[in-house]
């Protein structure tokens, strides 16, 4: 079971309400996580098919990459989430999102919006991966290739370092 960031209340307003899981989800590369997003809304007041669920990944606080986006049966995602993802699809007000054959760089933290005419709330999940034994040098390498160590002049790479060679003391 999944506990939610914020209680479901129902009110007049035909607010949209968004719920996320607290804290954080974890899997591993090449692993299929859900991103947890439920959301609650006067289904009388707005047609199901008028509501939009987008899925963005914030890159920073000022920037965010467009991962998936869905208004009634119409669905996208896009760039290296294209055929990765998709809705859970677990009943009425489940938006959560499955991303399969996660990669390191789906690390960091996801906003589930929900809006419908004129009403909208966002939701925040982070999404954390867990290595396996034997990954942590790749995952390293793949991402510190252009690092390098500097001691008395000569300089190391990241990966002379990883074989596990000597490094000589300078003059």
């Amino acid at each position: 079971y999944i506990l939610f960031n914020r209680i479901c209340t129902e009110d007049d307003s035909g607010a949209v309400v968004v719920q996320t899981a607290p804290g954080k989800v974890v899997t591993h590369r090449g692993g299929t996580i859900v991103l947890p997003c439920r959301f609650h809304y006067d289904a009388s007041a707005h047609d199901p098919d008028e509501i939009r669920l987008k899925w963005t990944k914030v890159s920073d606080p000022l920037s965010f990459e467009d991962v998936f986006v869905a208004l009634g049966k119409e669905r996208r995602a896009f760039g290296g989430y294209r055929g990765r993802t998709a809705l859970q699809g677990d009943g009425p007000g489940d938006a959560s999102l499955v991303v399969r054959n996660v990669t390191l760089q789906d690390y960091g933290r996801y906003e589930c919006e929900v809006t419908n005419e004129l009403e909208d709330d966002v939701g925040m999940v982070k999404l954390d991966l867990q290595g396996e034994a034997g990954d942590a040098p790749r995952h390293t390498l793949g991402r510190f290739q252009q690092v390098f160590i500097v001691q008395n002049t000569r300089i190391f790479s990241v990966a002379h370092l990883y074989r596990g060679s000597h490094i000589p003391e300078g003059n």
